[in-house]
């Protein structure tokens, strides 16, 4: 009895396992539906606008040496003070003038800006010694000419007369002034007075004034005396 009880168990259990068995090869059998990867949008594309000013400011770019140049063509009386030697070559550098010094000392050292004569005057001033100090150390052309043009730039501009000073000045800022961008416009004042109404209204026809008084109105008329009724007597004044 023990016997048939126990294979009657292993039977069932051995049922319930292939049963088990074929359900999970069943799933595993299924086709697995993958998520398909979502089209991404592609990346956004960096437009870098450059504006026509700046786009002006590159194609007008204006090398020292060149402009130094176009101040000597304007100017010939100028001292070139262009015979000292490069280090690296040992060669004179007759393209490393005095005024090439001068505008890379108020250009970089001073960092100050092309176009205005006053920045030009304050280093002029810088080399009469009435303004900042020309440091030594830090002067174009100290690390790569021989001797350093220090001390003999001052000098140089201390020799030139007033005159010569202002006529300077004057080629310093007209060689640069037409490399230089034409400045935005000015955006319009919103304080403008408003249009005038009178264009609203047809040719001819005037438009209504707000300064215009009103006519005036006739004054009213005095009121009407109220008749008494007649009293007994009354006859008596109407005789003769």
């Amino acid at each position: 009895m023990r016997s048939a009880n126990r294979r009657q168990q292993f039977r069932s259990g051995r049922f319930i396992a292939l049963i088990t068995t074929g359900f999970f090869i069943a799933i595993a059998m299924l086709p697995i539906q993958r998520g398909v990867p979502r089209q991404t949008d592609p990346l956004p594309r960096l437009i870098f606008a450059v504006s026509p000013q700046a786009t002006q400011a590159q194609q007008q770019f204006l090398r020292i040496e060149e402009a130094a140049a176009q101040v000597y063509a304007l100017e010939p009386d100028l001292p070139l003070e262009n015979q000292y030697v490069n280090e690296d070559t040992g060669r004179v550098s007759d393209r490393n003038t005095l005024l090439s010094r001068l505008i890379r000392y108020h250009s970089y050292v001073r960092g100050r800006p092309f176009t205005y004569r006053l920045d030009w005057k304050l280093t002029l001033a810088d080399y009469l010694g009435a303004n900042e100090r020309v440091i030594a150390s830090t002067y174009p052309g100290v690390d790569t000419l021989r001797p350093s043009p220090h001390a003999g730039d001052i000098a140089a501009i201390n020799r030139l007369t007033r005159n010569q000073r202002d006529r300077l000045v004057n080629a310093l800022v007209s060689v640069y002034a037409v490399y230089t961008p034409p400045a935005a416009p000015a955006a319009p004042s919103s304080a403008e007075p408003p249009a005038s109404s009178a264009s609203q209204f047809p040719e001819g026809v005037i438009p209504p004034s707000t300064n215009i008084r009103p006519a005036p109105q006739p004054a009213p008329r005095p009121a009407a005396p109220s008749l008494q009724s007649p009293q007994p007597g009354d006859a008596q004044l109407l005789a003769p």
